[in-house]
């Protein structure tokens, strides 16, 4: 769960016009992941795999506009709805019996469709509907800590 907000200033030296606008949101992502381990737990290393799925929401989007020529609006979004999945492969290198080094290549892809409102206050209003698609190739070097070495001592 995130919540953000911020403003923007701008102008530019080929007119005299300038334009401000501002934006509150609260994020919400929530979703499973599994991974699984090959090969023996008692050497340095094991080799695994990862898939995740999720969804993310926008309880709450809103921003405003407004220009020195006088236009104004406001934007939030009317309906959201977004998913996610991927997967790793990778392998993962233990330092001691909590911390490991992990070495991964994977894929995402991720969903949106959104419909927003833009709301003047003279002239006509109107919603805008979107669809997107992103994919995603990843690699890299990560820090695993394992919570669950304390049970392993008793």
């Amino acid at each position: 769960m995130s919540y953000s907000s911020g403003s923007y200033d701008s102008s530019n030296t080929a007119h005299t016009s300038t334009s401000e606008s501002s934006y509150h949101q609260l994020y919400v992502s929530v979703g499973p992941f599994a991974r699984f381990y090959f090969g023996n737990s008692s050497g340095k290393g094991m080799p695994f795999v990862y898939s995740n799925t999720g969804t993310s929401f926008y309880p709450d989007y809103s921003s405003t506009y407004s220009n020195s020529s006088g236009t104004k609006y406001t934007y939030k979004y009317k309906k959201y709805s977004s998913w996610n999945a991927g997967a790793q492969i990778g392998y993962e290198h233990f330092l001691n019996s909590a911390i490991g080094l992990q070495y991964y290549l994977g894929y995402s892809f991720s969903h949106y469709q959104t419909t927003s409102e833009y709301d003047y206050p003279t002239g006509t209003d109107y919603t805008y509907d979107s669809k997107s698609n992103s994919n995603g190739i990843s690699f890299g070097v990560s820090l695993q800590i394992h919570l669950d070495w304390l049970n392993k001592k008793k």
